[in-house]
């Protein structure tokens, strides 16, 4: 089973990209040949993954999910911290952060990441939060 099939939920790819273990050889069928590896190489990838499907990566902006594992990678990939070294005050309102949230911004306005996510926690989420199995 490929890696791509292993990201579905309820028959559809949620996720391609970010912490994803992607198969060379699962891309290459939906016409990638390799796997991107900076933001611009995800970017020109998402049309052609969005053609079929595809979502390149989810991104749960809802205030329930932790940045931790959302905005805060982003944030790293760019370059920068949350907080400036001294502890004390915070880094991530400088151009690092600005370029993260510019890469976000893209990925929404071109719909290459699932819009409801962008808004509420998909339902598994809010059943566990609300005390459901």
């Amino acid at each position: 089973m490929s890696a791509i099939a292993d990201l579905a939920w309820s028959g559809a790819c949620r996720e391609v990209g970010r912490a994803a273990d992607v198969r060379q050889e699962g891309l290459r069928r939906r016409g990638r040949h390799r796997l991107p590896r900076t933001w611009d190489d995800l970017l020109a990838a998402a049309p052609a993954l969005k053609a079929k499907g595809i979502d390149v990566t989810n991104y749960w902006a809802d205030p329930a999910a932790t940045l931790n594992q959302s905005f805060y990678p982003l944030l790293w990939q760019a370059g920068d911290d949350v907080f400036k070294p001294d502890g004390r005050s915070v880094a991530f309102a400088g151009p690092e952060g600005v370029k993260a949230l510019t890469f976000l911004k893209q990925l929404a306005d071109g719909g290459h990441l699932e819009k409801d996510l962008l808004t509420g926690l998909p339902t598994f989420e809010r059943r566990v939060d609300q005390g459901g199995g």
